[in-house]
């Protein structure tokens, strides 16, 4: 038997709460990590994963937004500051993604996805203060400061759920 025929065999013979995850076609919470630093996003991403978030990644700020259009976030871990911005954007950062955030949402009739914004600056935890100043705290109610871990973050997505600040799409009907 092939190793591929086995692997298949295995995977599906096997309990799904021995794979540890969930079965096909079962319903995971769609995040959205907006960072330039690829290895600190792939760290967060991997714990993500590894609690069973959908994870998808963009490094800068035109294609968080692109990403957004293409399949609508449940969240959304937004760096503060890009060392390269795309073509479209002379400047760009986190403020400048949740106001066009806030433009998508206005135009496209979705719900306002969770967005916690991370920043090397000091900020107290839902205040305008810091790298994330104007943006309000409706739209960004966690702000966190780095050093943060993927695990420090899957509990505040966790929390978020608990506290229904983060709708559960088993409830909303999302399928992946």
């Amino acid at each position: 038997m092939s190793n591929k025929r086995r692997s298949l065999k295995r995977r599906f013979l096997t309990p799904v709460a021995m794979r540890g995850a969930y079965a096909v076609g079962t319903k995971k919470t769609r995040v959205l990590v907006v960072e330039d630093n690829v290895p600190l996003a792939c760290t967060w991403s991997e714990e993500l994963e590894r609690r069973h978030y959908k994870v998808r990644h963009s490094i800068d700020v035109c294609g968080g937004l692109e990403l957004c259009k293409d399949q609508w976030p449940d969240a959304i871990i937004l760096d503060a500051f890009f060392r390269d911005c795309c073509e479209a954007m002379v400047e760009a950062s986190g403020s400048t993604f949740c106001a066009k955030l806030a433009e998508l949402i206005q135009n496209s009739g979705h719900s306002a996805p969770l967005v916690i914004g991370v920043s090397g600056a000091v900020a107290n935890e839902g205040q305008s203060s810091g790298a994330f100043c104007g943006v309000p705290a409706s739209l960004m109610p966690i702000r966190v400061q780095k050093p943060v871990s993927g695990s420090d973050l899957a509990d505040r997505l966790d929390e978020a759920k608990r506290r229904g600040q983060l709708k559960d799409p088993q409830q909303l009907g999302f399928v992946f």
